[in-house]
């Protein structure tokens, strides 16, 4: 007879027999942990009785119950991120001993199964992953700029605006493609954060000063099909990252099943 603490103890695999002789209706064993070969007179018990004892217990540390008969209750209907143990409880369990694993087998396959099952849930996470389009929170379109004052000075029309502009808008602003008036184009205005300065004639202000409200509704709608092209590519990039990432993680786990074959 060997009696050992699991926590502890370290034997041979061949010492692990539990069969034990007995007066009659004398037990010396806990019958719930036990495998159905120690339950029948003269059949040999090896180490897989162990096993199967130990197949009980992992599933009942989850469960608080001792899996008996059909419809057991499973670890992963109570702790679903340690499912892949219910795969291993049911190899453990197995009624023929020759089935189970052995000690060693069933430390390899936890490994492997946890390495599987962490895979799997990536593999699932980046597949369900949808690459969401940003919402446009740009101060610049939510509260597009406006011509809120004019000023002359010194052949320049000074246009104060509602709000500082950024480089971007700038550049769409005088770069934006409109007919010059007399000239007097948004390719030749001078813009500094919340102003633009515009030459201009004396005699044509009230009209350069329409022209450049225009320029500015311009701006406004050029500067937001640049944000939305910016947005897209954003998303076009995440997208491929995200299907890179995905090929990736389904080559690691079909290489983890070539090198942990069950």
């Amino acid at each position: 007879m060997v009696v050992a603490d699991f926590g502890i103890a370290h034997f041979e695999e061949e010492a692990l027999l539990t069969a034990v002789e007995t007066s009659n209706a004398e037990r010396l064993a806990n019958f719930v942990y036990s495998a159905p070969e120690q339950k029948v007179r003269g059949v040999a018990v090896s180490s897989k009785a162990d096993i199967f004892a130990l197949g009980l217990m992992l599933n009942e540390m989850f469960t608080q119950r001792v899996p008996l008969g059909a419809r057991f209750e499973t670890i992963a209907s109570r702790a679903p991120m340690f499912s892949y143990l219910d795969g291993l409880v049911d190899q453990m369990m197995m009624q023929d001993p020759l089935q189970r694993p052995s000690v060693a087998q069933v430390k390899e396959q936890l490994i492997a199964r946890r390495h599987e099952y962490i895979s799997l849930q990536k593999i699932d996470e980046l597949s369900k992953a949808v690459v969401r389009a940003d919402k446009i929170t740009d101060p610049l379109i939510t509260d597009p700029i406006r011509a809120v004052q004019f000023d002359y000075d010194n052949g320049e029309l000074i246009v104060t605006l509602s709000r500082a502009a950024n480089p971007l808008w700038i550049q769409v602003f005088v770069n934006q493609a409109t007919t010059s008036f007399l000239g007097m184009g948004p390719n030749t205005a001078r813009v500094n954060r919340d102003q633009v300065r515009v030459p201009v004639r004396k005699d044509i202000v009230l009209r350069q000063k329409e022209y450049v409200e225009g320029w500015i509704r311009n701006a406004n709608g050029l500067y937001e099909e640049a944000i939305k092209r910016q947005i897209a590519a954003q998303e076009q990039q995440k997208a491929k990252e995200l299907r890179d990432q995905l090929r990736r993680e389904q080559e690691r786990l079909d290489i983890q099943r070539i090198l942990n074959p069950r």
